[in-house]
């Protein structure tokens, strides 16, 4: 039988690393306003460090690293338990990354805490193994979270969840004052008579940043002074494959790799126009921090991008670089259209602002502690 809690329950988020991710950077947003809303939050990571602990940090949220050598070995799931029970845990929310949901969730079944799991991406394993254990860890949850509407029927599917266990809390991003062009364009390299697209993304194989360097290819031959800036991160094999796709097209005088920066969503301003090209996403958090510093959107035509987009965006199909040439040559022709597609973006994001998530997070985790929580 679980126990009761108590006011200002604990709230343990799990995570992978802290790592510059989506996931960490919406908790890094997110969590803050948790706290200042009578909850104890504290981040944990399973697999290991990384530069986004010192922002959690700084906005005085408790931090934790605990490595587990093996995802499924029982005394593994058991020195977890202890931790949780050892700091009080009431609600643990796990988030679905990385191989932390099978045995975050049993140690918390073990632990008698309230359990939230929380998908990012629509489910893809095929693995039959790996498919029983996470189904059978999701059941577990008290709730399951979904990113997108996308990602909540998804889960139904392939999960066989039943959807009144199900919400959906879309990603949201903070409505701050970005730099101005000028400065966002000096921090990331980009010379002031450049017409620069920006990409910000990880360097993972559903971002499809290929398609967006086979696109520069066709549209510097019209247009001279465009630039791609490629602002994320990728292994040394996926960057290295980047780097001679560049060579062999010939493009490297207008592709500026900005390589990991932290603060990227406040340099936005930076770009003309911005890009996501992905083959997959839950939501696509990018798009949303382009529409709040009021830059036109180019982006694939699946499903989590047209459910939030809604005219805010023009939308090419996957793996099209010629349709996405047209479609930046499309805006940059047009400022007319430049100017309305940002305006509409800029009303869109009101929808998706981090005070909505948090106020959905808050009302979730009060359907869990209908006692715990003081005003």
């Amino acid at each position: 039988m679980r126990r009761p809690l108590q006011h200002n329950p604990h709230v343990v988020r799990v995570i992978t690393t802290f790592g510059v991710g989506g996931v960490q950077k919406q908790l890094s947003l997110l969590t803050p306003r948790l706290s200042r809303s009578g909850y104890r939050v504290t981040v944990l990571a399973l697999e290991g460090d990384g530069p986004l602990r010192e922002v959690f940090e700084k906005e005085g949220v408790t931090t934790a690293i605990l490595p587990i050598s093996g995802k499924y070995r029982l005394h593994e799931i058991l020195r977890l338990s202890l931790w949780l029970v050892r700091y009080n845990c009431h609600i643990l929310h796990i988030h679905r990354m990385g191989g932390v949901l099978f045995p975050t969730a049993m140690a918390g079944a073990v632990a008698g805490a309230k359990i939230v799991v929380h998908h990012h991406f629509p489910y893809s394993w095929e693995n039959p193994r790996k498919r029983a254990l996470e189904r059978f860890a999701t059941h577990l949850a008290d709730k399951v979270v979904g990113v997108s509407h996308h990602v909540v029927s998804n889960t139904v599917k392939k999960l066989r969840i039943t959807p009144h266990r199900l919400t959906t809390i879309y990603n949201g991003v903070p409505l701050f004052e970005h730099q101005p062009p000028y400065e966002a364009r000096r921090a990331l390299g980009i010379e002031e008579d450049r017409l620069a697209c920006g990409l910000v993304a990880r360097m993972v194989y559903f971002k499809r940043i290929q398609d967006a360097i086979e696109a520069m290819a066709i549209l510097v031959k019209r247009w001279r002074r465009v630039v791609l800036a490629l602002v994320g991160k990728g292994d040394n094999e996926r960057t290295e494959k980047l780097v001679k796709l560049i060579d062999k097209l010939g493009v490297g005088s207008c592709i500026i790799r900005c390589g990991e920066v932290k603060e990227a969503a406040s340099l936005m301003k930076a770009f003309e126009v911005g890009l996501l090209v992905s083959t997959k996403e839950g939501l696509g958090n990018t798009v949303l921090e382009y529409w709040a510093a009021e830059r036109p959107v180019v982006a694939t035509n699946i499903p989590p991008i047209w459910e939030m987009a809604s005219g805010g965006a023009i939308l090419v199909p996957p793996k099209s670089p010629k349709d996405i040439a047209k479609s930046v040559e499309t805006i940059l022709s047009s400022p007319r259209l430049s100017k309305r597609l940002s305006s509409q973006g800029k009303k869109r994001v009101k929808r998706f602002s981090t005070e909505a998530t948090a106020e959905a997070t808050i009302r979730l985790y009060r359907s869990l502690t209908p006692i715990g929580h003081k005003e």
